[in-house]
């Protein structure tokens, strides 16, 4: 895996999801970066890229 393809997962360590999710991944051999984004102290800069990522075009 490319630097540019890793796998960032924003992790919630008491959240079953959370840990299904990166349960998931790790079992397909995959290391993802976890951050605790509870503990993680994430900027207005840092949030406004993450929203940028989550853009998408609605077909039309």
């Amino acid at each position: 895996m490319a630097p540019e393809d890793t796998i960032t997962i924003y992790h919630n360590p008491r959240c079953s999801n959370s840990r299904g999710a990166l349960a998931l991944i790790e079992a397909r051999g995959i290391q993802p970066r976890v951050v605790d984004y509870l503990h993680a102290q994430l900027d207005a800069a840092h949030l406004a890229a993450l929203i940028a990522q989550l853009v998408c075009q609605c077909a039309r």
